[in-house]
């Protein structure tokens, strides 16, 4: 019986000390490289992250990838990512070797998120200024300028932009240009008082014969509406014709199909023409008035240009045409071929 019990505890103790020998009979891949610090999730801009391990041996690295490289320096792994210049994030597969145990780890780098500019143009006082726009961006920008009374300059997230005082008075305008991983934007500034832009005009052209002919009229803002106010016609006397006007620019649009004067069925209407005589009769037609200095003329100048929006051809004309009698009568006022505005002071000094 004893002999028995004795040949039990032996096979049984035998059991044991196999068992317990199992890890060096087998190894283990997962245990085999251990990560004890990982820094492979990057932002758009490019830099070098790392990988720490414990391992069996010595880590070898495997990785195929045109953006991203890898280096081993003892138990340390570096990772070096190149700027992502997509919208798209990105992911590379990282291979780790040791003793015949392979990891795999994934290197991720989110893509480049770049805000717009808010507007595309910006109205300046003459007195100068300091503002700032905000634009979210992740990699470098390069702000350019051709004139030396504009200062842009990145802050953070702020294009921000020192104006110098306009010593002159007159209007002057210039560009600050974006460019951020190969996308570009730009700012139109424009510098003036607006004492120097609203008042009386003189809008002249080309009429019958070759002669200069033309009109003036008042250009107005009214609470934040403007207007051209015609005066020189006691039939128009303080009538105020809606235009668009872009302070940024400083660009007046005017509208085709704009009555000027309405009683009953009688109505005086601002139209534009083409060169063949076509005339353009919705509103969607327009003809634009980017105002600016002119030296030679020692003031402000615009020439009237096609707004691109009506027809196939450009328009090149103003006409005012007046109906009478529900149509009966039908006269031009006023025709000018390649019109043009020159400012000839404010409301106060011309009256």
């Amino acid at each position: 019986m004893k002999d028995r019990v004795l040949t039990w505890i032996l096979l049984m103790a035998t059991f044991v000390f196999s068992a317990c020998g199992g890890d060096d009979a087998v190894p283990n891949a997962v245990e085999s490289i251990t990560i004890v610090k990982s820094d492979l999730i990057f932002e758009p801009a490019g830099r070098t992250g790392s990988v720490e391990v414990l391992a069996k041996g010595p880590v070898t690295v495997e990785l195929q990838s045109d953006w991203c490289s890898a280096s081993v320096n003892g138990n340390v792994v570096s990772v070096k990512v190149a700027d992502n210049n997509s919208f798209e994030g990105r992911t590379a597969l990282m291979t780790l070797r040791a003793e015949g145990a392979a990891r795999r780890l994934p290197i991720q780098q989110r893509g480049m998120a770049l805000g717009s500019l808010p507007v595309n143009s910006h109205h300046s006082p003459n007195s100068g200024e300091r503002f700032a726009l905000y634009i979210r961006h992740d990699l470098p920008v390069t702000l350019t300028c051709d004139d030396d009374w504009i200062h842009p300059e990145m802050v953070g997230d702020s294009l921000v932009i020192t104006i110098e005082k306009n010593p002159n008075l007159y209007l002057r305008r210039s560009v600050v240009g974006f460019e951020c991983a190969g996308y570009e934007d730009e700012l139109t500034i424009t510098q003036y008082d607006f004492e120097y832009i609203l008042g009386t005009y003189f809008m002249a052209g080309t009429g019958q014969g070759g002669v200069t002919q033309g009109f003036r009229f008042n250009f107005r803002k009214v609470d934040n509406d403007y207007f051209i106010n015609f005066f020189t016609v006691d039939q128009w006397a303080d009538r105020n014709v809606p235009v668009e006007f872009d302070e940024g620019l400083c660009e007046i649009t005017f509208h085709s199909a704009t009555n000027i004067y309405e009683k009953g069925t009688d109505r005086d209407i601002i139209y534009f023409f083409q060169e063949d005589g076509t005339v353009a009769n919705t509103p969607g037609a327009t003809m634009k008035a980017l105002i600016y200095y002119n030296p030679f003329q020692q003031t402000h100048y615009a020439a009237l240009e096609d707004g691109g929006t009506w027809g196939g051809d450009p328009l090149v004309g103003l006409l005012i045409y007046t109906i009478r009698g529900g149509g009966m009568v039908q006269t031009s006022l006023a025709q000018l071929l390649d019109p043009y505005l020159l400012w000839l002071g404010s409301e106060e000094n011309i009256r």
